[in-house]
């Protein structure tokens, strides 16, 4: 997937049932708990291995959500040392989740990845995203949404495929020319959304 940002509510909502701590790994923070400050970082563990040596430090269960980790496990040394450590993560109850946005992992390490496609968002997904965009007292201008339950069921038709962060730019960009969601903004949303087909030369 692309959207990290829905993993990560996901996965945080999956830990908090599950009584587990979570963290977050980048080659430019490295390993730190979530939620944290955006400034956060902890420089021992930005390189792929000195990740892995001080998650298996810990001591209690928890998930860890590694980005864009797949380019490091091509290497031979990231690679071993998975396979060494694989039941030692089953045995702790310490889940590796990569994300990434193309499933790229080396012929060695195949069987010991389950691969998980976090689909696009739905229709509820991205009512709560309008709700959220309402209800953001940082927004310059208010958002405001202006159409029956019939139009509005259009909108939210019209801006499935796209990600959370397409949605909302198209959003954003709608409010712009148009002022607010009302039923003069479906046209809108629906050129927008083209446009960014375009750009990726796909539609979902």
């Amino acid at each position: 997937t692309w959207e990290e940002d829905r993993v990560e509510d996901v996965f945080s909502e999956l830990a908090g049932k599950l009584g587990m701590k979570i963290f977050v790994w980048t080659n430019n923070a490295g390993l730190v708990q979530y939620p944290s400050a955006p400034s956060a970082e902890d420089t021992g563990t930005k390189t792929p291995l000195a990740a892995l040596n001080q998650i298996m430090t810990h001591k209690s269960p928890a998930l860890y959500i590694l980005k864009d980790y797949h380019h490091f496990m091509k290497d031979a040394d990231v690679q071993r040392k998975l396979r060494d450590e694989v039941n030692n993560f089953r045995k702790a109850d310490k889940i590796l989740a990569v994300t990434a946005p193309v499933v790229d992992f080396p012929i060695e390490l195949e069987k010991l990845i389950t691969v998980i496609d976090f689909g696009l968002p739905d229709k509820n997904d991205l009512k709560e995203l309008v709700e959220k965009m309402k209800n953001n007292k940082n927004r310059k201008t208010p958002m405001v949404v202006d159409m029956t339950e019939v139009d509005y069921e259009k909108l939210l038709y019209s801006v499935l495929g796209l990600t959370i962060s397409e949605a909302e730019n198209v959003f954003n960009k709608t409010l712009i020319v148009n002022g607010k969601l009302d039923v003069n903004a479906i046209p809108i949303v629906l050129k927008e959304k083209q446009q960014l087909i375009r750009k990726s030369g796909m539609l979902e």
